[in-house]
């Protein structure tokens, strides 16, 4: 077995036990067999190379051999490097904790998406997001109709013969995976051509990803109310009929609504098996 340093932070015993309850945590022989080292060599890293094993790896490994190497852990204290990391992994530019590594290591708890990744127009989830909030109370109604066009692109090409945009609609907002049943009876109803089943397929999972449900039904619930915060005063019954503050007055609170707390949270819901929640009952 490995020499190695054993010395961590509460924090880091913390995060480990996530990590095994999440998945099965890899050996620190194996995580460095990802990035081609040992762990003598923890001990002589330059800054280009931890840098690169910061983007190569995930915070949970990263974390791991932290508790392998003091070198090593004293080189992650350098705030920059998590700041990279949170953008790379989860194309955040906002601390969300006292700390770039705080930050890091939330993402990493609550399996936050990555927004710099693509959609299938082309788009980062970045993208989608920002112009679904610019769409206000219509953001809702934005990511519905971009996504059933996608959706309806497949109807043209392949299966979904004869559909309307509502019926279509019954598709949006969810991630494969949770109408994998009903999709494969379309693909298996549409064509006996193995490459088409597998094209249509992948163009179907690239449609209906994870990462776009859990944005849209954050999207649903601040279209509600906006330009309100979510959570807001109710009306009492006897005090009369409840308006909002002047568009002057909500124009200001509305600058001020940030989502990535409310996608952590969906993230969260979907990380402890709770999808339904997200993909149902929270975009209602």
């Amino acid at each position: 077995m490995s020499n190695c340093y054993l010395r961590v932070s509460t924090s880091q015993i913390d995060l480990i036990l996530i990590i095994y309850r999440k998945n099965k945590m890899s050996s620190i022989d194996e995580i460095l067999a990802r990035v081609r080292l040992k762990v003598e060599d923890l001990n002589t890293l330059n800054p280009s190379l931890v840098q690169e094993i910061f983007l190569d790896l995930s915070v949970g490994d990263i974390s791991i051999l932290c508790g392998a190497s003091k070198k090593f852990n004293d080189e992650c204290l350098r705030e920059s490097l998590w700041q990279i990391k949170v953008w790379a992994d989860y194309g955040v530019d906002k601390k969300y904790g006292e700390t770039w590594r705080e930050t890091a290591k939330n993402m990493f708890i609550i399996g936050m998406i990555n927004l710099n990744e693509r959609w299938i127009n082309g788009e980062t989830y970045n993208e989608i997001l920002k112009k679904a909030l610019n769409e206000g109370e219509d953001g809702k109604k934005y990511l519905f109709d971009i996504q059933v066009d996608a959706l309806l692109d497949i109807q043209v090409r392949y299966y979904l013969y004869n559909s309307s945009r509502e019926v279509v609609g019954f598709f949006a907002f969810r991630p494969f995976s949770s109408l994998e049943s009903e999709l494969e009876t379309i693909l298996e109803e549409g064509t006996d051509n193995k490459e088409e089943y597998v094209r249509t397929k992948e163009y179907f999972m690239d449609t209906m990803t994870k990462e776009f449900g859990i944005i849209a039904s954050v999207i649903t619930l601040l279209s509600k109310e906006y330009p309100l915060l979510p959570v807001g005063p109710k009306r009492i019954g006897g005090l009369g009929p409840h308006r909002n503050p002047s568009s002057i007055l909500t124009a200001v609170i509305s600058k001020l609504i940030d989502p990535i707390p409310y996608i952590m949270q969906a993230c969260a819901y979907v990380t402890d098996g709770q999808d339904i929640v997200v993909y149902t009952q929270y975009r209602q």
